[in-house]
């Protein structure tokens, strides 16, 4: 399998590398149902796009491309200059927001 990732904070609204905001355009059309993540980057490099992997809450969580197994993608917006995808998800075991970078309830940590 080959995959393709751009880099990004992975919170629209937060830095990216380059320490400069990062320009949030054109809107993230929600993805239906339950789209398994591993599943959805395939068919994305499959269409010969790139992607890049942003957490879709608030909680800016890093999503690595080679372990993206029990995540789900919750939205996707098109970013035609670089004829890439932004694939905005969450884990399997979470509710996509409501929009990209909604609020999200903190993971809970065992003591």
């Amino acid at each position: 399998m080959l995959v393709t990732a751009c880099g990004g904070s992975g919170v629209p609204e937060k830095a990216d590398s380059t320490g400069k905001a990062a320009p949030v355009t054109g809107k993230a059309k929600p993805v239906s149902g339950r789209a398994d993540l591993m599943a959805f980057m395939k068919e994305t490099a499959d269409a010969g796009k790139g992607f890049s992997l942003k957490d879709a809450t608030t909680l800016g969580r890093y999503i690595y491309p080679g372990a993206a197994e029990g995540y789900v993608v919750c939205f996707e917006k098109e970013v035609p200059d670089l004829q890439a995808v932004d694939l905005y998800a969450v884990p399997d075991k979470e509710k996509c927001p409501a929009r990209p970078g909604g609020k999200a309830p903190a993971p809970a940590f065992l003591i």
